[in-house]
């Protein structure tokens, strides 16, 4: 999720209210070309990143008590 491995340099992703920092929605960040050297291409981290928002559309269900809730589903066929 780290911009700097492509080489690249965030701002404007820390929003803080009351004293706590929270994390702005990485469609809120800034980008900019850093000064270091990329140790992946920015396609691979583009790709990671399609992978990991992909991957978080898939958990489970908010406040459920049990690890795997909402992961399964039931299907009933016609015989």
């Amino acid at each position: 999720m780290n911009p700097t491995h492509c080489g690249k340099v965030r701002t404007n992703f820390i929003l803080k209210r009351n004293g706590s920092s929270i994390e702005k929605p990485q469609s809120e960040w800034k980008l900019f070309p850093g000064q270091h050297k990329a140790i992946i291409s920015e396609a691979v981290w583009q790709k990671a990143q399609t992978v990991r928002r992909r991957k978080e559309q898939k958990s489970r269900a908010i406040g459920a008590p049990l690890l795997l809730s909402g992961l399964l589903t039931l299907r009933v066929g016609h015989g």
